[in-house]
């Protein structure tokens, strides 16, 4: 895999990673206004984006399983540090989500 190439996966991650990052910010934005309907929504979107992330990774994985020789990019380094921010990120959202809703239900 050449490093154009390389460097078009890594883009693409941390774009999917970003997408994902923001729909989840939004969702604990919802949740901490009480619309978890809405936050449920975001956080639907963001799981999509990190499918989309994990796919472009895929890509790269499966070339690496193969044994063929890929590029060395400081790029794809920096986008799997995206995509692992942001994975763990969701985690943190959704655990704050649910405690947004029962600390609210505590408050009714």
């Amino acid at each position: 895999m050449e490093k154009s190439q390389v460097q078009l996966l890594a883009f693409q991650l941390i774009a999917h990673s970003g997408d994902a990052l923001n729909h989840f910010n939004l969702a604990l934005d919802n949740a901490e206004e009480g619309k978890f309907q809405e936050a449920q929504k975001e956080i639907h979107e963001g799981d999509k984006a990190l499918v989309a992330a994990h796919k472009a990774q895929t890509g790269m994985l499966t070339f690496e399983a193969r044994n063929e020789v890929i590029e060395y990019s400081v790029i794809m380094m920096h986008a799997q540090d995206h995509l692992m921010t942001t994975l763990n990120y969701e985690r943190f959202a959704k655990r704050l989500i649910k405690l947004y809703e029962k600390m609210l239900n505590e408050k009714e």
